[in-house]
């Protein structure tokens, strides 16, 4: 009788650890994807799990922005604006994280960021290689 009653305690336990780890993997974060004006992108990076996932999807992406303040924190909430050369306004959104990927055509584009209502712009060549650029707000 004691060992049936051992037995049913030790796989009651297995079972809840079992239950346990689904339960932390289910509470991962998820960065987001979608498709703006046919540019595919990839929002997120808020924390070190959802920054590997990323980074594994990484690959089908040619461009990656990275935010982050002077003092050294990541920043989210970035309005990133993509045109191309003519002036066509392929992505405008907020970006969820500090990182932000686009997949886009080869060619000339025009990005501009805006965090707090400090902007920065740059020009970006895509090519058929990830290509990544830093920018920092002083805080």
């Amino acid at each position: 009788m004691k060992s049936a009653l051992l037995i049913g305690l030790v796989a009651l336990f297995i079972c809840t650890l079992s239950l346990g780890y689904g339960v932390g993997s289910a509470e991962a974060a998820h960065f987001k994807e979608g498709i703006s004006h046919g540019i595919a992108y990839m929002t997120g990076g808020v924390g070190l799990d959802e920054q590997a996932d990323m980074a594994r999807t990484a690959k089908d992406f040619n461009l990656k922005l990275i935010f982050a303040a002077t003092s050294g924190p990541y920043i989210a909430d970035v309005r990133v604006e993509i045109k191309d050369k003519s002036g066509t306004k392929l992505v405008d959104m907020s970006s969820d994280g500090p990182w932000f990927f686009a997949r886009l055509p080869e060619g000339e584009y025009r990005v501009t960021l805006d965090h707090a209502g400090k902007k920065e712009e740059t020009t970006v060549n895509a090519g058929t290689s990830l290509q990544t650029l830093n920018f920092v707000w002083k805080d």
